[in-house]
């Protein structure tokens, strides 16, 4: 799945399952902007969303999640 090589917008939700998150992602998908969405749970996550579980204090996992958004 490559984000760059379509025209479509993105934007980057973090704790997008919490309740201002959902409703983010919401109104974003009304301006046409797909929501990628971060977590931190420790069990898996079901979303209709593009997700990733990553620990934003670890930068090991942050340069794995932005070279997965490249790809």
């Amino acid at each position: 799945m490559s984000l760059i090589k379509n025209k479509k917008k993105y934007a980057i939700v973090i704790g997008g399952f919490g309740e201002i998150g959902k409703y983010l992602c919401f109104e974003l998908e009304k301006e046409k902007i797909v929501p990628i969405i971060c977590y931190n749970r420790k069990r898996k996550v079901r979303s209709k969303y593009i997700n990733f579980h990553v620990d934003l204090k670890n930068s090991k996992e942050i340069d794995i999640f932005l070279k997965k958004l490249k790809n």
